[in-house]
């Protein structure tokens, strides 16, 4: 059975380290799994046909207000003038 070390590892049984494949017997490997299941992975098995990943595009937001604005009571959007000192409108 084959085994990937993911970190250092030390026993009796062996000694290990991280990034190593290691091919045991299904009784050692068993024992390494239940002894230290965080040195210890299964390897993945490779795909037969690995889909590409899809580019990210990079498609602006629109931009639908100014910066700083607020809606009115009428539901407009006016400027917020409080970053220049003016008053802000109701």
């Amino acid at each position: 059975m084959r085994l990937i070390c993911v970190s250092r590892y030390r026993s009796s049984v062996g000694s290990y380290e991280s990034g190593q494949d290691v091919d045991v017997t299904e009784e050692v490997a068993g024992l390494l799994l239940r002894d230290s299941p965080g040195s210890f992975a299964l390897p993945e098995p490779a795909r037969e046909n690995p889909e590409p990943e899809p580019e990210a595009e990079m498609v602006p937001e629109p931009l639908t207000e100014a910066a700083m604005s607020t809606e009115t009571e009428t539901g407009l959007v006016a400027p917020d003038r409080r970053a220049r000192g003016g008053r802000r409108r109701r």
